[in-house]
């Protein structure tokens, strides 16, 4: 209710026990919203009937007193991943240039591969459309070497004018590296900014940077004071 004196929350889902779920019958995990044309955008994974999750995302009416929200990902079960049979993950969402663009993990035969979309903005008719490669592959620095599936894998930043993407990447002997690139607008135009070698920012490049196993940590990008952190 915006008033921290005497503070109050009201739920917009339904305020029951269930929420935005697509199937009520189907587990949804780590939901993420952000603003897009004056609009609240969410995104979320979503199991399909055979377990496999998909990405799905829609936008909020902005009505508190009657809310409701529009599923804008494909009709059905299948979400917005490349391919329904693979697992997606961890899907994240950003406004950048006045486009809001997805990311996700793509786990198909087991290799991660790190997704990034972009929606049209049509909420009459919606549609996405890849900017990773015009292969089928992630922006994985190499798509035969899987991104991680442990963590909130990919993480954008704003800066300079440019899109960056972080997340960490096995770098063939089995050791996951953070990886950093940069987009400016071009589908399939990505630059890394990591060295783009097979090794990557580790400060070790023998230590593994994952979070699996709690080793490591969650890759992060920060722009603060005219600078990129990570």
């Amino acid at each position: 209710n915006g008033n921290y004196v005497a503070p109050s929350w009201q739920f917009i889902d339904g305020g029951g026990p269930n929420g935005l779920n697509r199937n009520i019958a189907h587990t949804a995990d780590i939901p993420k919203c952000t603003e897009f044309n004056n609009k609240l955008y969410f995104i979320n994974d979503e199991d399909n009937t055979a377990a496999i999750p998909q990405v799905q995302f829609g936008v909020y009416n902005g009505d508190d007193s009657a809310p409701s929200f529009q599923y804008l990902s494909p009709a059905g079960e299948a979400g917005i991943n490349g391919n329904a049979t693979h697992a997606a993950l961890w899907a994240n969402l950003i406004n950048y240039n006045n486009n809001l663009y997805f990311s996700w993990l793509d786990n198909p035969a087991g290799v991660g591969q790190a997704r990034l979309a972009v929606y049209n903005g049509n909420d009459a008719n919606p549609a996405v459309a890849f900017i990773d490669t015009a292969t089928g592959n992630g922006i994985n620095h190499n798509p035969s070497l899987g991104a991680d599936a442990f963590g909130d894998v990919i993480h954008f930043q704003n800066y300079n004018g440019a899109l960056y993407v972080t997340w960490y990447e096995d770098n063939g002997s089995g050791i996951n590296q953070i990886r950093v690139a940069s987009y400016t607008g071009t589908p399939y135009q990505w630059t890394f900014v990591d060295g783009n070698t097979n090794l990557g920012l580790n400060r070790n490049s023998s230590h593994d940077s994952s979070f699996k196993n709690f080793k490591g940590g969650f890759p992060w990008l920060q722009n603060f004071d005219n600078r990129l952190f990570i």
